[in-house]
């Protein structure tokens, strides 16, 4: 009972720790630019097999991409 407990406080921590380690954009930064475009050429980590990789691999083929298998991963990876 109190690993279950340990490993779900766990996997809620990381959830919201994973929220406040990607950097917010306020509109002042987007300049009107709200386009996928600006970021074609970028760095993009993507969980493998998720709804974001194959709208990153559809819109940004130019993009360098950094798969991972899941979030804990692409986290560690920041």
């Amino acid at each position: 009972m109190f690993f279950k407990r340990a490993a779900v406080l766990g996997v809620c921590l990381l959830l919201a720790l994973s929220a406040f380690l990607f950097r917010q954009v306020n509109a002042e930064e987007l300049s009107g630019d709200t386009s996928l475009s600006r970021f074609e050429h970028a760095r993009i980590g993507v969980q493998t097999g998720t709804s974001f990789d194959k709208m990153v691999k559809k819109n940004m083929p130019d993009a360098k991409v950094a798969y991972f298998n899941n979030k804990a991963d692409l986290v560690a990876a920041l």
